[in-house]
């Protein structure tokens, strides 16, 4: 687990040391420290970068000191700070932990911390081991493979059915592979498509937290709704083949296509993002949300 720090600080310079030192002293070191000072006059910031200059997994940003708002309070400001830091970086931490500068933190917390995450969810006890193992970007080439072997051994068999026949009803080599070389071009087609769309969607999400809060709540919401879809009709269908049911409900379960539930999954995906662009425009989400952190 990659865990990142984040401490930002303003005039801190009685208590920066102590904070420091906790870190320092922790059994489980935070792969990368970010010391964040928003314009201190004292000692803060060559506090921090003594710090840093002993220590090769902090790095110390730094930005001018503004005038005080009156009507804004000390944590709408620290939330301003932090979220400008992660703006300057790009931060792909697996855990992202914002401290305040005036703690003083027990020896063992990171590696609680850790061994808490480490210990959530039931499939995560049984799979925390293996999933331990991705550590870099290039680990998870290895594990799509493995994942599109499993994933679509129904359509490859089919299609290898399909050139089989073809094979056995004489035509040529050339027009056997017809099929297989459209799939794999459509395949590829359509998962270049789906990165370069992520890629997009992934970069608007996570320069500001307004916008990676509602990127979530909208993925999540469109995730559980299509897995309570799939997994309804799945199940009802199910029950319809080992039960016996009949009448009227049971009798339209048995007769869903699965591929037209396919294109069904695709229009809700194009309407959930159609609604939440629209709602994030019309409704000034941004503006409103973010309004505390300005």
């Amino acid at each position: 687990m990659q865990l990142g720090v984040i401490a930002c600080f303003l005039d801190e310079e009685a208590c920066l040391p102590a904070f420091l030192a906790s870190i320092a002293a922790q059994t489980r070191a935070p792969d990368r420290l970010l010391l964040v000072d928003d314009g201190s006059a004292d000692e803060s910031l060559r506090l921090a970068r003594e710090y840093a200059a002993t220590h090769a997994n902090t790095l110390v940003l730094s930005r001018p000191r503004r005038p005080p708002q009156r009507d804004r309070l000390a944590t709408a400001a620290e939330l301003e700070a932090f979220s400008w830091a992660v703006e300057q970086l790009d931060i792909d931490w697996e855990v992202v932990a914002k401290l305040d500068a005036d703690l003083c933190l027990s020896p063992g917390m990171f590696a609680e911390l850790e061994r808490q995450l480490n210990a959530r969810g039931l499939m995560n006890r049984f799979y925390g081991r293996f999933t331990r193992l991705i550590t870099k970007p290039w680990h998870m080439y290895p594990l799509g493979m493995l994942f599109g072997v499993g994933f679509d051994t129904a359509t490859e068999v089919a299609l290898l059915f399909l050139a089989a026949g073809a094979a056995g009803a004489g035509l040529p080599f050339y027009a056997v592979l017809c099929l297989p070389i459209l799939f794999a071009a459509g395949m590829s087609l359509l998962d270049t498509i789906d990165g370069s769309f992520m890629n997009f969607a992934y970069g608007w999400a996570f320069s500001k937290p307004v916008r990676k809060v509602f990127y979530n709540v909208t993925i999540t919401g469109l995730s559980v709704a299509i897995a309570l879809i799939v997994g309804t009709i799945e199940l009802l269908g199910l029950a319809v083949d080992q039960l016996g049911l009949r009448g009227g409900f049971w009798d339209w379960i048995s007769q869903i296509n699965i591929n037209t539930i396919g294109y069904v999954i695709v229009g809700l995906f194009v309407a959930t993002w159609a609604i939440a662009l629209t709602a994030w425009r019309v409704l000034h989400i941004e503006d409103r949300w973010g309004a505390n952190l300005r």
